[in-house]
């Protein structure tokens, strides 16, 4: 990929590798290396590790290993909410960053994140606790730069508005898609703090992908049942969702990057080769697409993620409203 945009300081690619468990439950971990080197050898240069395991930053350690490591940007996740309060203990959620150095071979993370404070105990305990934290592993340099991740915008307007210490990226996920565009209203705002944004997953958790989403989505049957009219229509225009999606989520130049996961080899070439190449048949699907979604109420999922995990720990019983 020639074109690059800007992460923190550092160029980047559009596109970004994101690796979550959403991703690796349906690959084999033997699979990561080999996508992470061709990723590597299309231009992809930001890795974005959204979950607590190292074993899979040591898999594909050997692929990054062939890289020049200031060519590229490593982003890993050591603070994580689940949305599960009660008892909350930091210990307990958080990987130490030398473990993430130990599993990467590397001396420092490029972008040390705290993961879906959207979860977490409240704003306060990300200002007072989380943010303190990441920051000083920005000063002692095992970090470049600190970041926060959300599904929910709210708690990233908040934090950035009232923190002292404030994040150089943020992560938000699902909330520029064909689907759902919140994101975009809040983009100048995020920008005009000098903040830079990463856009995790315009496929929306395979909502806007051809075989559709798991039987677990957090969305309703609204938005269900319109992802499979919308992805219908788009099959008898013969034009391809994954491909409108993908644009859609990366055509902003106010984003500096938009992560996906890469499922296999030809998804790598696949996706690359999707890049800034929508027919005016492919934009109108993408404006049908558009309007659609905006029909549905709610238009997204907030608050689910947070009521399903109360639930399994017994902190809200089946049916009840969340405050």
């Amino acid at each position: 990929m020639d074109d690059f945009r800007v992460l923190g300081e550092h160029k980047v690619a559009p596109l970004g590798c994101l690796l979550d468990s959403f991703l690796t439950r349906q690959i084999e971990t033997e699979d990561l290396e080999e996508i992470i080197s061709d990723c590597l050898n299309k231009g992809v240069n930001f890795y974005h590790f959204a979950e607590l395991d190292v074993t899979i930053a040591s898999k594909v350690n050997g692929a990054i290993k062939k890289s020049l490591r200031e060519n590229i940007m490593i982003g890993a996740t050591l603070i994580k909410f689940d949305g599960q309060d009660q008892n909350f203990c930091l210990e307990s959620h958080s990987t130490d960053i030398s473990t993430w150095l130990d599993a990467l071979q590397t001396d420092y993370i490029d972008v040390a994140l705290a993961e879906r404070i959207d979860l977490s105990p409240g704003l306060d305990y990300v200002t007072s606790v989380v943010l303190p934290k990441l920051k000083s592993l920005k000063e002692s340099r095992q970090a470049k730069y600190i970041a926060v991740s959300a599904y929910e915008m709210t708690p990233l307007v908040s934090l950035v508005k009232c923190s002292q210490i404030k994040p150089d990226i943020i992560v938000v996920y699902n909330r520029y898609t064909l689907q759902d565009q919140t994101l975009a209203t809040y983009l100048d705002f995020f920008k005009d703090h000098g903040i830079s944004i990463i856009n995790a997953d315009p496929f929306a958790l395979d909502l806007l992908t051809s075989r559709g989403p798991p039987e677990d989505h957090f969305a309703d049957e609204g938005i269900i049942e319109m992802a499979n009219l919308v992805n219908n229509l788009i099959s008898k225009s013969d034009t391809d969702l994954e491909k409108i999606a993908l644009n859609f989520g990366c055509f902003d130049t106010r984003l500096s990057c938009t992560t996906i996961r890469f499922e296999s080899s030809n998804k790598v070439a696949r996706y690359l080769d999707m890049l800034g190449d929508l027919t005016a048949k492919d934009r109108k699907c993408a404006e049908t697409a558009i309007r659609k979604f905006a029909s549905c109420n709610p238009g997204n999922w907030e608050g689910e993620e947070r009521k399903r995990a109360c639930t399994g720990c017994g902190l809200l019983e089946k049916g009840d409203n969340l405050c």
